[in-house]
């Protein structure tokens, strides 16, 4: 996926398989691999069972994305939209989403450090990201200008300062992605502006080397004894990450051990939700027990075996904490082998919007570009990530902007000037 998507033709590294096949490169099979040479740890004759869904998995991916960008036509996503109004909702999204950060930094350090986040600490972390929303829809509009200078988004520059921010300070994965999927993927969309391929082919490079081991960048950008922050990159530069990325190739990964553990113990038991995980992480996330009540809250929630509970009823495993089950493993807990299907949705889906992204849509541009990230974590956490979640949390901030400058779909205009 990764060479195909590289070289088969111009830009084509922008589509979402060549992003799904780093992952998998990059953060999968070396923790597979680790696997690999520890059989005797793990359950019998499960680890080709996990290896042999994990690829029906990727080619379902691949084949729903390829339909989705050569079939697809949505007419929803093919609305022109009213620039005032989408530039004044935009904005207010980023004020909102600045008002929201600061809220959230200026809370008691012990709430911010604690392992479980949970009152106003989630509550400001939820509401502060929609300035993500508002930034890559203000930065498409300037693109759309093609004017260097223009005073009307002067606020896009602090929106870069914070996104760099954790990218720099912290090594934050996530803040990464969404850094280049809110930049680069707009500049492809509206001015065909790309990366050569060798500066994409040393960004793998790159990732490979630092996506595993984050954790040196972290611990030397973190040290509190005054020294300034260009020394920290020079100590981090120094950093054995070689070193660090054999140590993950020399054991199970524990993401890795989470997914064969269930997967068995699912098989094992029988234990399938039918896609009903979905619902009750859609309840826990939207239904505030502060209005409805636990009990009524908890009353909307379906009872059944979860992927963790059968590893703990058949094998014992707990797994380690804070550590991901990977969406592999909530696919085949739905469904057993023919969870695929839920990868075959995501692929089709984000091939769906680029289609329509390049096109030259507005909504399917922004959409894309948000919801990259989180069709890639997909992969390694679940696939309610970029199925459910991120669809709902896009739609709760951006519909207001989107219905009051909804145009009619006819006409090529994406953001009409009038």
């Amino acid at each position: 996926m990764i060479a195909y998507y590289l070289f088969s033709g111009k830009s084509r590294y922008f589509e979402f398989p060549f992003w799904a096949g780093f992952i998998g490169l990059v953060w999968f099979l070396p923790q597979a691999y680790g696997g690999y040479k520890n059989l005797h740890v793990l359950p019998e004759e499960y680890y080709t069972r996990c290896m042999l869904f994990a690829a029906l998995c990727t080619l379902a991916l691949c084949v729903g994305y390829v339909q989705g960008a050569r079939k697809s036509n949505i007419p929803t996503l093919m609305h022109s939209y009213d620039q005032t109004p989408m530039y004044k909702g935009l904005t207010i999204l980023c004020l909102l989403g600045f008002f929201f950060q600061y809220k959230l930094q200026v809370l008691p350090e012990e709430m911010l450090k604690s392992s479980l986040w949970s009152g106003a600490t989630v509550k400001y972390l939820f509401l502060s990201g929609m300035f993500t929303i508002g930034f890559t829809g203000l930065f498409i509009m300037y693109l759309c200008e093609r004017r260097l200078f223009n005073t009307r988004y002067v606020l896009l520059i602090p929106c870069i300062i914070l996104l760099l921010a954790p990218v720099l300070l912290a090594g934050r994965r996530g803040s990464t992605m969404y850094l280049i999927a809110f930049t680069l993927f707009p500049l492809w969309f509206v001015r065909r502006w790309a990366i050569p391929r060798i500066w994409i082919g040393v960004g793998l490079l790159v990732g490979m080397l630092l996506l595993n081991a984050i954790g040196l960048y972290r611990s030397a950008m973190e040290i509190s004894d005054g020294r300034p922050f260009v020394e920290r990159i020079k100590l981090a530069a120094q950093q054995d990450y070689v070193e660090a990325n054999q140590e993950l190739l020399d054991k199970p990964g524990v993401e890795f051990e989470n997914y064969i553990y269930r997967m068995a113990a699912c098989e094992k038991l029988g234990a399938y939700d039918y896609g009903l995980f979905h619902w009750n992480i859609f309840v826990f996330n939207y239904v505030p027990a502060q209005f409805v009540g636990r009990t009524v809250k908890q009353g909307l929630m379906i009872d059944f075996v979860s992927a963790s509970e059968a590893g703990r009823k058949v094998f014992g495993f707990q797994g380690a904490g804070g550590a991901t089950q990977t969406g592999y493993t909530d696919a085949f807990s739905s469904f057993g082998y023919l969870g695929f299907i839920k990868f075959w949705i995501l692929g089709w889906v984000m091939g769906a919007l680029y289609r329509h992204a390049m096109m030259g849509y507005f909504l399917p541009q922004l959409m894309y570009a948000f919801g990259l990230r989180s069709a890639m974590e997909s992969i390694t956490h679940s696939t309610n990530e970029g199925l459910v979640k991120v669809w709902v949390y896009f739609f709760i901030f951006a519909f207001v902007p989107l219905y009051c400058s909804k145009l009619s779909p006819t006409g090529p205009a994406r953001l009409d000037q009038r």
